[in-house]
C-alpha cells in the first residue's frame, strides 16, 4: 500500500528506500524506540483491523485466523473466540534466531517491546503450545475446529 509507506516514511524515514519498507531497519528502530513504535501501531493497527474485518464479512461461513502480535483488550470484541499459539520462552527465542540470524541481545530486545506472555494469556480463549512443531499444533488446532 503506496498510502502507508508514505505514513511509515514520515515517521521513519530511514526505514523506507525506494518506495519499499527496509524491514531490517524499520525493527532496529522500533523495537528500540517506544515513541516511533507507538507512532507506527497508530497508523498500522487502524489499517489491519480493517483489512481483518473486510476479509471477514467476505467469508461469513468460515473461520478466520488472524495473526495478532499485539492484543489490546477491546480488540478482543471483535473476534468469536482468541487463540493463543505460543511456544516456552527459549524455543520462541531459538526460532527467531534460526530464522533472522538474530544476536540473543537483538532477540532479547525484541522480546521485550512485545506484549508479555501473562497479557496474551488474559486475552486468550484457548492456548495451543507449538513447542512440538508443525505437526502437532495442527493436530491440536484440527481437535478444536
Amino acid at each position: 500500500d503506496p498510502e502507508y509507506i508514505k505514513e511509515i516514511k514520515s515517521i521513519i524515514p530511514q526505514a523506507v528506500t525506494d518506495g519499499s519498507i527496509d524491514k531490517k531497519t524499520f525493527a532496529e528502530i522500533i523495537f528500540s524506540d517506544p515513541s516511533k513504535k507507538a507512532a507506527v501501531e497508530a497508523v498500522a493497527h487502524p489499517k489491519i483491523i480493517s483489512k481483518m474485518l473486510e476479509t471477514a464479512k467476505r467469508f461469513p461461513d468460515r473461520h478466520i485466523f488472524a495473526e495478532v502480535t499485539a492484543m489490546k483488550p477491546d480488540y478482543k470484541k471483535m473476534f468469536d473466540s482468541v487463540w493463543l499459539v505460543t511456544a516456552k520462552p527459549e524455543v520462541r527465542a531459538a526460532r527467531i534466531k534460526n530464522r533472522d540470524g538474530k544476536t540473543d541481545a537483538e532477540v532479547r530486545l525484541l522480546q521485550s517491546a512485545q506484549m508479555s506472555d501473562v497479557d496474551f494469556l488474559r486475552c486468550a480463549d484457548k492456548v495451543l503450545m507449538s513447542d512440538g512443531g508443525y505437526t502437532s499444533l495442527y493436530e491440536e488446532i484440527q481437535k478444536l475446529l
